[in-house]
């Protein structure tokens, strides 16, 4: 835990967006226990040593250093992340927990509906544990997760049926490939904007 005096992040980009109760701007120092939210226009990123993290409209979040890198609570919404090899990120959310291997990764999560939540791993795999269940996500898709799903659900009968692969059942836990990694264009934008060397090839959705 770091120490009370001590900033775990430094704001790169707000705007629409608040800490706390007061309006943030780009340089901010984030402290413990103090909660990140954006307006529904809003957008917000951050830096924890190597780690980046971004923030997309209606979204909420707190963050904690921990020893191998970053640990997030999210609240709300939508968050992107860019971590460096031997870079840990945690994302605590619903119930459920998302970690990166400690290679290069990049993934967003988003928090869908009640017990409904969307993971793409553009960059490394994210081992998901729930409860007493885990699974790795591998790299290079996009996943919805139900929780607590309490059957198999019949295969799509709309005509975007081959867009999403049938579930993969494990306890009570429903996982659905979407597709390849893709992440929103306002998300994907922002990213861009703080990493111009990442690599591309992010789908605009």
């Amino acid at each position: 835990m770091a120490n009370a005096n001590t900033p775990v992040a430094i704001l790169t980009l707000a705007f629409d967006a608040h800490l706390d109760k007061a309006s943030a701007f780009a340089g901010l120092s984030v402290y413990e226990d103090e909660q990140l939210w954006t307006e529904h226009q809003g957008r917000l990123a951050a830096r924890m040593g190597g780690i980046t993290l971004a923030l997309d409209g209606d979204s909420a979040a707190m963050l904690h250093c921990t020893r191998d890198g970053a640990h997030v609570d999210l609240e709300s919404g939508s968050i992107f992340f860019s971590s460096p090899e031997k870079s840990e990120v945690e994302v605590h959310l619903e119930d459920a927990l998302l970690r990166s291997e400690g290679g290069i990764t990049q993934a967003q999560i988003r928090i869908v509906g009640d017990k409904l939540l969307e993971v793409t791993t553009r960059r490394g795999v994210l081992d998901f544990s729930y409860r007493e269940e885990f699974q790795v996500l591998p790299e290079g898709k996009t996943f919805r997760i139900e929780l607590d799903s309490p059957a198999m659900p019949p295969r799509a009968e709309t005509g975007n049926a081959s867009d999403t692969e049938s579930p993969a059942r494990h306890g009570k836990v429903a996982y659905y490939i979407q597709g390849t990694a893709g992440v929103g264009a306002a998300i994907y934008g922002l990213f861009q904007l703080l990493e111009p060397e990442s690599p591309s090839g992010f789908s605009k959705h």
